[in-house]
């Protein structure tokens, strides 16, 4: 689990992790279902049954997350909302209130399908970048087979007013 102590720390963290989900867990120390989720959280091997899950603690104590808590209308603890970084904006798809590990992974799973979609607009991005290089690219040799031969024409052309 990350735990950011800024804003600045928290935005390094998920760009860091663009091809994750992120999952923006709220909490405080004093919280006894938030000590329990924490517990699961930082147990390796649990965790590990969740790769594509980046875990960051967003303490509500703190208060360089104070805008952040209101944004998220965070009222009651533990908040968790499960993210994705798409076009530089942060895009909401779960949010869970209280404690429920079940639900929790229910909605992780239920989310894996927004990195598939992710990396899908990504590669065909990327092939149309790539299709439109070779376009372009290919335009260019034919404009050069062209030219070569309207160069031969021409050179044969003068040859055969010559020999008249």
């Amino acid at each position: 689990m990350l735990i950011p102590n800024s804003m600045s720390d928290l935005d390094k963290i998920v760009l860091e992790n663009k091809n994750n989900l992120l999952l923006l867990y709220f909490g405080a120390s004093w919280c006894g279902p938030c000590k329990v989720l924490k517990k699961n959280l930082t147990n390796q091997e649990l965790m590990s049954k969740y790769d594509k899950l980046v875990s960051i603690y967003i303490d509500v104590d703190n208060e360089n997350f104070s805008d952040m808590c209101q944004t998220y209308e965070i009222s009651s603890l533990p908040t968790q909302i499960i993210t994705i970084l798409k076009d530089n904006q942060l895009l909401n798809i779960h949010k869970l209130e209280g404690f429920n590990w079940e639900k929790l992974i229910n909605m992780y799973e239920n989310s894996l399908k927004y990195l598939i979609d992710s990396d899908e607009e990504q590669s065909s991005s990327k092939n149309e970048k790539t299709s439109s290089a070779k376009k372009s690219s290919d335009n260019s040799d034919n404009k050069s087979s062209s030219e070569d031969n309207n160069s031969s024409e021409n050179n044969n052309s003068s040859e055969d007013e010559s020999s008249d």
